[in-house]
């Protein structure tokens, strides 16, 4: 009878815990699930990661001098350069940033201390965190449009940045984005720009002259814009004046060729309206 009642127990026990999920099954599955959807490689000098859906630059060889980042790896698309990617790229000059990025992660570019030219993608939405600090070979930044926003020290410490340009869609700038650019002297601000943080934004600085694109009444509206109390604001300005480069036509020379051309398109201008240079140039 006891040894009825034993069997009876067991079946019983047996037959609940078949009926059950077990946590380390579930863990398991998991895993490997989590496994499958990551894949890490290398395309050419750069490494990657793969997802489901999408690739994730993660970092570099720190040899080469100009970088053009794939817009796809294995038929998915680059939408991100990872935290990190190209830190302390002491070699790298110029970097092109195809338009399937849409992010650049916290410290992405920090110090990489030889980058003179970023070509953005054309899709760009969110820069992080130090992404370009310590940039210090960088002299002019024009944001993309598609840009909506970037986070604290995007900046910071690039000692001979000297222009930027903020499109329209960005509303607020963190705090230290341009701390310690010593040599930066002119901004162009949006219209839909509303708030500059008070903590150290432009610390350092020597900026000379904002051009913003709304009227004076509109940037009396903007938090915090008397921190940009000492330089002159330009009103209905979207960019700063073009200014020429001395040697016109690339040739290598600075001559009188340079001269006539400037007074050439000083005439052709007066007398038709402003175009670009590089318009008139190719006429």
């Amino acid at each position: 009878m006891k040894l009825k009642k034993s069997i009876a127990v067991l079946t019983a026990v047996s037959a609940f815990l078949c009926g059950m999920t077990l946590p380390s099954a579930v863990i398991r599955d998991d895993a490997v699930l989590i496994a499958s959807a990551e894949t890490s490689g290398t395309y050419g000098t750069m490494t990657y990661t793969l997802y489901s859906n999408y690739a994730v630059i993660t970092g570099f060889d720190n040899s080469v001098t100009e970088l053009e980042i794939p817009s796809r790896i294995e038929g998915l698309p680059v939408t991100q350069i990872g935290n990190y990617a190209f830190q302390n790229a002491t070699k790298l000059k110029s970097v092109t940033i195809p338009d399937t990025v849409t992010a650049i992660g916290t410290k992405s570019f920090y110090n990489a201390s030889a980058l003179e030219n970023i070509t953005f993608s054309n899709s760009l939405k969110t820069i992080g965190e130090s992404a370009f600090s310590r940039c210090v070979s960088l002299t002019e930044i024009v944001l993309p449009k598609s840009l909506t926003s970037f986070e604290a020290h995007i900046f910071d410490s690039c000692a001979y940045l000297q222009s930027v340009t903020i499109q329209e869609g960005v509303t607020s700038i963190p705090y230290s984005s341009f701390a310690y650019c010593t040599l930066l002297q002119e901004i162009s601000l949006p219209l839909s720009i509303s708030y500059i943080s008070w903590d150290s934004t432009f610390k350092e600085t020597n900026i000379t002259d904002v051009y913003y694109a709304g009227s004076k009444a509109q940037w009396n509206t903007i938090e915090n814009q008397s921190r940009l109390s000492s330089a002159t604001v330009h009103y209905g300005a979207e960019n700063p004046p073009k200014k020429f480069t001395p040697d016109i036509n690339s040739d290598g020379t600075i001559d009188a060729l340079d001269a006539a051309i400037v007074l050439q398109y000083a005439a052709y201008t007066g007398a038709n309206g402003y175009v670009e240079l590089s318009v008139f140039l190719a006429m």
